[in-house]
């Protein structure tokens, strides 16, 4: 796929239960890897069997669950999130503005809860 600038009427604002989902990149733009700004306030625990991601705390603070560890994150934190790890991020108060990486591009059918 040919390089590209991706102007900000292109991105795709999704809403979720757990909050917005800012669609920076998808399948469309890189069989690769997609980005996405995502506004979190509470997500449900979940997993991925082929996703690799890796967050990247912008602003808000809160907490991220990795399978039965527990850390509080805050801006300037990155978690990199590795293939079948259960996970989930918090808020404490509002929302966490997260950038999120996958590798390969995100896929709902990819996409697993217990």
């Amino acid at each position: 796929m040919p390089s590209r600038i991706i102007k900000p009427e292109d991105i795709k604002k999704i809403e979720h239960p757990f909050g917005l989902v800012y669609e920076i990149s998808n399948r469309s733009h890189s069989s690769a890897l997609n980005m996405a700004l995502v506004q979190i306030r509470d997500d449900r625990k979940h997993y991925h069997k082929k996703a690799t991601e890796i967050y990247y705390v912008l602003k808000g603070a809160g907490i991220i669950e990795l399978n039965d560890k527990t850390f509080d994150i805050s801006s300037g934190h990155a978690i990199l999130v590795e293939p079948l790890t259960k996970h989930k991020a918090r808020a404490f108060k509002g929302v966490l503005e997260i950038i999120v990486a996958s590798s390969p591009p995100y896929d709902p059918e990819d996409e697993y809860y217990d």
